[in-house]
């Protein structure tokens, strides 16, 4: 079931943020006059993730859309989006960390792992080409606003690190909670089990060693239920 797997809701959540930023960051670039370039690739992210956001609707279609959105973010967008920017003087490395901690929960098969780790070697590579070709990155916006544009890109990046860690532990939290509770009532009646009996048990005990109270037990066994609950029926005409 796709509504109730975690990266599933992830991956369409973070789509739709994505569409919402890469608009705020087109419309920044273009008041701050900054190159063609950074405007048409926030263009382009827009219609890709309209497009992945559309096949990942369809349980044929979200692979597809999983791992071709895995393959873009790795193959083509960070090392275009770092070549074209001012490199470690802009918000891609910040970009770069938060696409391998997504990248990492979107993975499905030991293999899709590949993804991140790919990336980790290409942030190492683009720093690198700071040193070969220290012309082609220069810094086209005033360092005050550098530093305003990059105080606000950490601020979203760091957000959202936060906020996926949080949905993904109150997930598990619930999850975890459903399979205790599964574990420990009758699936037909609803009622607790004996293991529930058990552990009450055991907890009764602790709490009234620790605590220096006293501590009873009743106990009623019922032979032959199957036989008095018939009898009852037949006096009655019902059945406890």
């Amino acid at each position: 079931d796709l509504e109730k797997d975690i990266r599933y809701t992830l991956f369409n959540r973070f789509l739709l943020v994505v569409i919402f930023l890469a608009g705020i960051i087109m419309v920044v670039n273009l008041f701050n006059k900054r190159p063609i370039v950074n405007v048409i690739t926030s263009i382009v992210i827009i219609l890709l993730c309209a497009v992945w956001l559309i096949l990942s609707k369809r349980m044929q279609k979200y692979h597809l859309a999983r791992i071709s959105f895995m393959a873009v973010m790795t193959f083509l967008y960070i090392p275009f989006g770092y070549w074209t920017s001012p490199g470690s003087y802009s918000a891609m490395m910040y970009l770069t960390l938060f696409t391998v901690f997504f990248l990492s929960f979107t993975a499905l098969n030991t293999w899709e792992y590949c993804f991140p780790v790919f990336v980790c070697i290409e942030a190492v590579i683009m720093l690198h080409t700071e040193i070969w070709f220290p012309d082609h990155y220069y810094v086209y916006t005033d360092s005050t606003y550098r530093i305003l544009d990059l105080s606000i890109n950490f601020t979203i990046v760091s957000s959202a690190v936060i906020l996926i860690i949080r949905y993904v532990m109150k997930q598990y939290s619930t999850h975890s909670t459903d399979l205790y509770l599964a574990s420990i009532t009758d699936s037909l009646t609803g009622l607790y089990n004996r293991r529930y009996f058990t552990e009450f048990i055991h907890a009764e005990y602790n709490r009234a060693t620790r605590t220096g109270q006293h501590f009873s037990m009743i106990l009623l066994d019922l032979n032959h239920f199957k036989k008095i609950n018939d009898n009852y029926g037949h006096m009655t005409g019902d059945k406890v």
